[in-house]
């Protein structure tokens, strides 16, 4: 201990050696900007201090860092430009320098001690590396301290050199062989950039290093992405391209930063390193081991043909996911100093790589939300909208048994002889508990113990669905009772010994939502159901009465709320009394802005303004439907006003007719009784005749009647 605190660095060394300026090209792609952040908090010549003590190392850094935090907030002085000119500055770059302003570009290259540029990433970068080394090259004579220029490549490059015995293709290459290196046939041009690179070098102020870089992975992921956004998203497999025995070159991005750490400090002699990890895992490896830590657990092999019509794979990736290449990085093994993230590789390291993985996509924290209330409160409704908004699993406890039952039913349905030794035990299990499960119904009253039910809804919260993406229950647990027992931890696995917990973390709920409303209130909604609505279901009146006194009846002392009271879940009430109309809206607004952005990879970042308009759509729809109504009710008064008016003149009218009708009957009696005295006794007789005798001219002969027989009157 006396040697090491002798032989540590002096303040006054630290702070010679605090501004070393790093320049890097497009500090915002996933390596760029990987590595930036940890060369920005990294300490320069740390990786030249051999500790073989953890804790006496991290005694000697922190005591090194406070002293230097007097200084300087940080070691190295980040420059360097970005891919998109429109993304954000990130906080530990200093300055940001124009790729287009050659002018700018050249003086920020020459200003800085270190050059790092990337050209297994972006393959546009390559030109940009070009003109970088070796007009650098050109102007070496002009530097006043000693430059460093790396060029993280990548081990496409080495794809196609031929191994060292032809009968033992399990040999591994190593830098050795970098003169012999064959590169994929479309990664020539890196060849040629990396021999550049390589040639641009001079032994006194411009020193020149390439890194053949493995498959990077780690943090948020880039080129392995697929596997774990499929896997995380639970689909049905993830896919492996070709037969997936091809052996990866992998490298984590923190451990590449750390090689790229040792190159800036010791400046080795050896120019061209391979920096890979000692793994040698298959791409079927690593693709099984996400698929079991993150998802269902199945891999889908594709052909190749099949995995170069998928549009969303670009070739470059496709060379690189395929290729099959043993290579060893000696001198990263043998000559430097890392702490390694992960010297074994990405299938030793799985779970924490998945870790990091939640962690950077900001899903880490799967949303777990319990929705409770009265019965025909509205709790499916608002559920079934928060969880679309979520993208969550909305977790109906009848849906749960019917599948649980489904499951068994169809494992039992499988022909015995099929079965292996194992499938014959799970057999055997599903079997006993769905002859229990029909028991138990057939003595219950068409319904499952609490024990059962909990037993399907544990299993379905610890699915990698609902463990991933996050659920919110509907309506359940009801009781204390059910909440201590579906929420106990039944399994060591969860927690840390230390942690002592006697509820699940994983599946209890981070936040409670109570939807309160009267009695009255929630009476009048289901009487207003349509008919349609209500049947076939529990909420005609005299259902919804009987569970309305269940639920005051298991609210009377302890509650479900005080269950999660006593484990610090926040529980907020929302009444729907108020406002009803749009209450629902209100809700959702205020659970958002609660739990704030989905965390999933669909954001729905505009939710909330189709929410708004759509409340905003049916506010004017609901205005519109009320002028609706005032026109039709105003057209009602008019017409029966109308019809009212109509009916008075028509009495009227009648009332005229007859008054007219009786006065013509009362003007006609003197004509009819002249005629019935005097006309038609002497016509009807004349008839008569007429018709007795026949005449030929029966007019004539009816005149020639009527005056012979016309009566003497007197006319007045």
């Amino acid at each position: 201990m006396q040697n090491r605190e002798e032989k540590s660095p002096s303040i006054d060394d630290i702070k010679s050696k605090l501004l070393v300026r790093v320049f890097i090209n497009n500090c915002d792609t996933y390596i760029g900007h990987n590595i930036a952040e940890v060369i920005a908090s990294a300490i320069p010549q740390a990786t030249l201090k051999e500790t073989t003590e953890p804790e006496e190392a991290n005694s000697l850094t922190e005591e090194a860092t406070d002293n230097i935090s007097s200084v300087s907030t940080d070691s190295f002085e980040i420059i360097g430009t970005l891919k998109d000119p429109l993304s954000a500055k990130p906080v530990w770059l200093t300055k940001v320098i124009e790729a287009d302003n050659i002018d700018e570009l050249l003086s920020a290259l020459k200003a800085s001690d270190v050059i790092i540029y990337d050209i297994g990433e972006d393959s546009n970068a390559l030109d940009q590396t070009l003109w970088a080394v070796t007009t650098l090259k050109n102007e070496a004579y002009t530097f006043e301290m000693p430059k460093i220029f790396i060029c993280l490549s990548t081990i496409m490059t080495w794809v196609k050199t031929k191994p060292l015995d032809m009968d033992d293709h399990e040999l591994s290459i190593s830098e050795e062989d970098f003169r012999r290196r064959i590169p994929h046939p479309n990664f020539q041009p890196h060849l040629q950039v990396e021999k550049c690179v390589i040639g641009s070098s001079n032994k006194q102020n411009f020193t020149t290093y390439v890194l053949a870089c493995g498959l990077v992975y780690g943090h948020e992921e880039n080129i392995f992405h697929y596997l774990f956004k499929d896997a995380w998203l639970c689909k049905q497999a993830v896919n492996c391209y070709g037969n997936g025995r091809n052996v990866i070159p992998t490298i984590h991005v923190k451990d590449l930063a750390s090689v790229i750490l040792n190159v800036v400090d010791r400046k080795p002699k050896t120019r061209y390193i391979l920096a890979v990890d000692n793994s040698h895992n298959t791409l079927r490896e690593i693709a099984k081991s996400i698929s079991y830590y993150l998802g269902t657990g199945k891999v889908n092999y594709m052909t190749k043909e099949d995995a170069l019509l998928d549009a969303s794979l670009p070739q470059s990736e496709y060379d690189k996911i395929v290729v099959h290449l043993r290579i060893e990085g000696v001198h990263v093994k043998e000559q430097m100093n890392i702490e390694w993230v992960a010297m074994s590789g990405m299938v030793d390291n799985m779970k924490k790589m998945i870790k990091e993985y939640k962690e950077h996509r900001k899903l880490s924290k799967p949303i777990k939300i319990c929705i409770l209330g009265p019965p025909a409160v509205g709790k499916s409704k608002i559920t079934e909208q928060l969880a679309k908004y979520y993208h969550v699993h909305h977790i109906k406890i009848g849906d749960v048994i019917s599948e649980a039952v489904e499951n068994l039913e169809q494992s039992v349905a499988r022909p015995e002889y099929e079965l292996s030794e194992r499938e014959r035990e799970q057999y055997d299990n599903d079997k006993e508990l769905l002859e229990a499960l029909k028991e138990n119904k057939e003595n219950n009253n068409n319904r499952y113990d609490d024990h059962y039910v909990h037993q399907f809804l544990r299993k379905k919260l610890k699915s990698m669905p609902c463990k991933n993406q996050g659920f919110i229950l509907d309506g359940y647990p009801k009781t204390f009772s059910q909440a201590q027992d579906l929420f106990a931890n039944d399994s060591d696995d969860n927690v840390n010994e230390e942690d002592n917990l006697d509820y699940d973390p994983v599946i209890m709920p981070e936040n409670a939502i109570c939807l309160d409303a009267s009695d009255e209130f929630l009476r009048n909604r289901i009487l207003n159901l349509p008919e349609k609505t209500i049947h076939g279901t529990h909420n005609t009146e005299e259902g919804f009465l009987r569970r309305l006194v269940k639920f005051h009846e298991d609210n009377i002392d302890e509650t479900v709320q005080h269950y999660f009271d006593d484990y610090a879940v926040r529980v907020d009430h929302y009444d729907l009394t108020q406002e009803a109309s749009d209450s629902d809206h209100k809700i959702i607004r205020a659970v958002i802005e609660l739990l704030g952005v989905p965390r999933h990879y669909d954001k729905s970042e505009d939710y909330l303004e189709k929410l708004l308009q759509q409340e905003g759509m049916e506010k004017m729809e609901k205005l519109e439907r009320n002028r609706l109504l005032q026109i039709e009710k105003e057209r009602k008064k008019i017409e029966e006003i109308e019809n009212m008016k109509f009916e008075s003149w028509k009495s009227n009218k009648l009332q005229e007719i007859m008054q007219e009708k009786e006065a013509l009957e009362e003007r006609s009696i003197p004509i009819k009784n002249y005629l019935m005295k005097h006309v038609l006794p002497t016509l009807t007789q004349g008839l008569i005749e007429c018709c007795r005798h026949r005449p030929n001219d029966p007019i004539d002969y009816l005149a020639e009647f009527i005056f012979k027989n016309n009566p003497e009157i007197d006319i007045i």
